[in-house]
């Protein structure tokens, strides 16, 4: 019996061990099979992350209309829309209001200075004065620190009741100005940047206004070019009025004409007519690109044209200045210069004088806003070309052929 249970109990004890080792078994078979769930669950998330990208690509497709129908802009048509009002003839005068009393026995100083355009401005003034029965005094003031004072200091000697000043910068003669004001002697001023409110009785053609002219010339050369303009700019740094100008026609060139080049020289009043034709020939044979010459004023193209020819370098050389007079207009009646934006010097005499009338009978003097017609501040101007030279060339180019006998009804001075 103790044989046949030991048996048993053996029997028995094998029987657990096997049905261990198959629970052991089987925990470790389910252990291999659960790791493969997370797996999938895993996936969708893996899926579900394309959709967002998918999602962008609308934009994308919204954007591209507008750059289709995106113009490029035209510098040449834009810069001939600029000039246009201007290659016309002015509107009409702007001067309305009769003077309130004639200067009776008055004495007025015009300060010349020391290029031409000063010099084209005297004969108006004399005539002006003597339709309002005044003195005129003319004194020459060159173009250097020491002859302006003392052209100044001999006005005041003289006992003048009124100074006519053009392009003569008040920081070169300070303490004149100071005894000026402190005798209540009337100033018309034009064609200096220091134009303080108040501290002359007149001031035209400011900074603004010649910064504009050169805004206008700068677009005529973009127009007549075609939009490839090679340009070298000059200017005279004596004249600091001019700086704006400068800024104003390198500005206008290179934002408006992707297609030019624009670069600026210096050229002192000394050197007009003598060096400066040189300066320009020996520029272009370093640059022989270039093929516009500016210059920041009338005079600066004396003697230019000539000496390109001589060079052989005036073939398709354009040329433009401003506020010219009977040379350039000679220039361009003979092809020798593109153009000028002129300035009618006649009638600006006429009305700075009727400035100092004004200012000597207490009386407000009108101011002209700068885009009213051809006008920039009171003094009218025009592209002039070869075209438009049907006068004189000999004579100033006026506006209004009338203008004198406009004044004298306006000052009640008869014909």
């Amino acid at each position: 019996m103790r044989k046949t249970t030991s048996k048993r109990w053996a029997l028995l004890v094998g029987l657990a061990v096997l049905l261990l080792g198959l629970a052991v078994a089987a925990g470790c078979g389910g252990s291999d099979e659960e790791p493969a769930a997370p797996a999938t669950t895993e996936a969708p998330p893996e899926e579900t992350e394309v959709p967002p990208e998918e999602t962008e690509a609308p934009p994308e497709e919204t954007e591209a209309p507008p750059e289709e129908t995106v113009e490029e802009p035209d510098p040449v048509a834009e810069a001939a829309e600029a000039i246009a009002f201007i290659e016309g003839q002015p509107s009409e005068i702007p001067i309305t209001e009769p003077l309130a009393a004639l200067p009776e026995g008055a004495t007025v100083a015009y300060m010349q200075c020391g290029v031409p355009e000063c010099a084209y401005l005297a004969p108006g003034f004399q005539a002006a004065a003597d339709a309002l029965g005044v003195k005129l005094v003319v004194i020459k003031a060159g173009s250097t620190a020491q002859t302006i004072a003392a052209a100044f200091d001999s006005a005041i000697q003289k006992g003048v009741d009124a100074i006519l000043v053009p392009a003569l910068d008040p920081i070169t003669w300070p303490k004149q100005l100071e005894e000026i004001k402190a005798k209540d002697i009337k100033v018309v001023i034009w064609t200096v940047p220091t134009q303080e409110e108040g501290l002359h009785a007149a001031s035209y053609l400011t900074a603004a206004d010649y910064a504009r002219v050169a805004t206008i010339m700068a677009n005529y050369v973009i127009a007549k070019s075609g939009g490839a303009a090679n340009v070298v700019y000059y200017r005279s740094p004596e004249f600091m009025v001019f700086n704006d100008a400068a800024d104003a026609f390198v500005a206008t060139i290179t934002e408006k004409c992707p297609g030019c080049t624009i670069e600026t020289q210096d050229a002192p009043v000394a050197t007009i007519g003598t060096e400066l034709p040189g300066q320009v020939v020996s520029y272009i044979q370093r640059k022989p690109e270039t093929n516009w010459v500016a210059m920041a004023f009338g005079s600066m193209m004396i003697g230019v044209p000539e000496a390109l020819e001589a060079a052989g370098l005036a073939e398709n050389i354009g040329s433009i200045s401003q506020a010219g007079g009977p040379v350039n207009y000679q220039y361009i009646q003979a092809g020798k210069q593109t153009a000028d934006v002129t300035l009618d010097y006649p009638f600006f005499t006429w009305m700075a004088m009727d400035a100092v009338a004004r200012a000597l009978a207490g009386q407000e003097i009108p101011i002209v806003e700068m885009d009213n017609g051809l006008w920039t501040s009171q003094a009218p101007i025009q592209i002039l070309t070869q075209p438009d030279i049907t006068f004189d060339v000999n004579q100033m180019w006026v506006a209004y052929p009338d203008f004198q006998e406009y004044f004298k009804g306006l000052w009640g001075v008869g014909g």
